[in-house]
């Protein structure tokens, strides 16, 4: 079998395959393998035999084999732990269906009914157990199989229809592989140190809570815990829940309580250490592999509609900067953070054309301390002021209402409305620029960035919401652009190598371990090719800090 395998394939060039795995992490075992090749048949095997190991090494690194699967990271990062490296060229059918139009499902299922009319077993029809060893083989060969024969059909509907935008979006593919197998280095004893600190103040919030309500009850009850706000203590009913008409204790409602009560204010500095706690602290410890000590995230770089990364198992995403020191270089290693410096109001002021703003960058000027000079009519700036300069630049940014705008800076609507008129008469092509991307949105059906990336809207439902949405993905799509852009460029340009490992990609801001003796030529290296991924007027500034941890 092994050699027909090798004969098909080397008649025809092209195969697409797919692996069965005993879960979807990099370090969970693969449990088998199905090949197809055009006109050459179908071919399964089990990982447990071993022989096909060696062959798969030969076959996903030979240049002159095009391979095809669909989530081909997938494969290819949890092919990894057994020396199996992808190499182009290859070709994914997920990848190929999001840029064709990322608001339509891309799921194997989904494109096989769509194009091809066939209606594919679910994961959990053919392993309710989730486990391979108790479905019989003959079962597991033909589910394996047929993925890996809709794969190839697939990709012969969509090779022709596919964007520019597909080609750039699957170089991302090998160095997503590695930055998820090489894992993210734990402080593990620091970890446990804050788990115990954390439960110890969660502890005392209980207490605290329990003695102003008067009892014990569970604090994680919508319905144990609006009995206790309005029938117990009396507090005003604020609003009702859509569904169910019932007093609502959502987070809105809690927060406008929380100005008059003691109980709601314990209640939300509970909830925020809890959720510091269980999203973070207890499932990092949870999920760190203990042989190494490292964390293995899951990375999608199709994961968003802007184009942003997202992750999962766990989400690495929104780690709050207060658990940053979590992520330690290993002994001889350092870490580097590399960020991009106010990227989205840089890519906005060449987009919009604000010369004002692009004359402030290009001479380096604070953006933030100019808006506050301009707006307040002051040389003198405070932090206070400069503070509220950002909010009112990324709040104009996205076009916040002044009712948005006054309750970011505290201040009545009529006294936010004139900082919004100011704000335009400061920087007066943000207004028309955003009036003409909403246009765009209302009457093409969708917006581009300068990459070719685009955000689809519907003519049927374009709301307020679709305005925001238009708007927001102009600019963020920009900068996933970029960073992506900086990505493959260091990728393709061989600063990424076993001295010099990505571990992270979090929003504008990239994550290094390197070998420490090389520490700050890497770092010089690292941000010249991410400042030089854009020819935008205006330059990308790029931070880096060589450290111990991640900053």
């Amino acid at each position: 079998m092994y050699q027909e395998l090798r004969r098909a394939v080397g008649l025809s060039r092209l195969f697409s395959f797919d692996i069965e795995s005993e879960g979807l992490n990099t370090w969970d075992e693969v449990y088998s393998i199905a090949f197809a090749v055009p006109n050459g048949g179908l071919f399964w095997f089990k990982f447990s035999e071993g022989k096909i190991i060696p062959i798969l090494r030969e076959l996903l690194s030979e240049p002159e084999m095009t391979k095809i699967a669909h989530r081909i990271e997938f494969e290819a990062r949890l092919l990894r732990k057994y020396g199996i490296r992808l190499t182009p060229p290859f070709e994914d059918t997920k990848i190929a269906q999001y840029t064709m139009d990322e608001n339509k499902p891309n799921s194997l299922e989904d494109l096989a009914y769509n194009y091809l009319g066939v209606e594919l077993s679910s994961f959990k029809e053919v392993c309710p157990s989730g486990d391979w060893s108790q479905v019989p083989d003959v079962v597991v060969k033909d589910y394996n199989c047929t993925d890996a024969q809709v794969t190839l059909a697939l990709w012969d509907k969509l090779k022709d229809r596919v964007p520019p935008l597909y080609a750039f979006e699957k170089d991302l593919v090998p160095l997503t592989v590695e930055m998820s197998f090489n894992g993210i280095p734990l402080d593990v004893e620091l970890l446990q140190k804050l788990e115990e600190e954390k439960r110890g103040e969660l502890q005392s919030l209980e207490e605290q809570i329990y003695r102003v309500v008067g009892h014990k009850f569970n604090l994680h009850s919508s319905q144990q815990l609006g009995h206790v706000l309005f029938e117990e203590m009396q507090m005003p009913i604020l609003e009702l829940t859509p569904r169910l008409g019932k007093p609502a204790t959502s987070e809105v409602t809690l927060r406008r309580l929380a100005k008059d009560y003691e109980f709601p204010q314990l209640l939300l500095k509970y909830r925020d250490e809890f959720k510091l706690y269980s999203t973070y602290i207890v499932a990092f410890l949870k999920r760190c592999r203990r042989e190494d000590n490292r964390l293995y995230g899951v990375f999608h770089p199709q994961g968003t509609d802007t184009g942003r990364y997202s992750s999962e198992k766990p989400n690495l995403q929104n780690i709050p900067e207060y658990l940053h020191s979590i992520v330690k270089a290993p002994k001889g290693k350092k870490i580097i953070t590399a960020d991009y410096s106010q990227i989205e109001l840089r890519l906005a002021a060449c987009i919009a054309n604000e010369e004002r703003m692009i004359r402030a960058f290009k001479e380096g000027r604070d953006i933030h301390k100019e808006t506050a000079v301009l707006l307040f009519n002051c040389s003198e700036i405070s932090d206070e002021m400069r503070k509220e300069g950002k909010t009112v630049n990324f709040a104009m940014l996205y076009r916040v209402s002044p009712g948005g705008l006054a309750s970011k800076l505290d201040c009545y609507v009529s006294e936010a409305k004139g900082i919004i008129d100011k704000f335009n008469l400061i920087y007066p092509a943000f207004g028309p620029w955003g009036e003409k991307v909403v246009e765009e949105a209302r009457t093409r059906g969708f917006v581009e960035t300068f990459n070719g990336r685009r955000r689809r809207f519907s003519p049927l439902v374009f709301d307020r919401f679709s305005e925001r949405e238009a708007i927001n993905f102009a600019i963020q799509g920009a900068a996933a652009d970029v960073i992506k852009i900086a990505m493959i460029n260091l990728h393709k340009q061989g600063i990424l190598n076993n001295e010099c490992k990505l571990i992270l990609q979090v929003h504008d801001e990239l994550v290094f371990e390197v070998n420490e003796v090389c520490a700050q030529d890497y770092a010089t290296q690292i941000k010249e090719i991410m400042q030089n991924a854009s020819s935008f007027e205006v330059p990308m500034e790029v931070e880096t800090v060589v450290s111990d941890t991640w900053k």
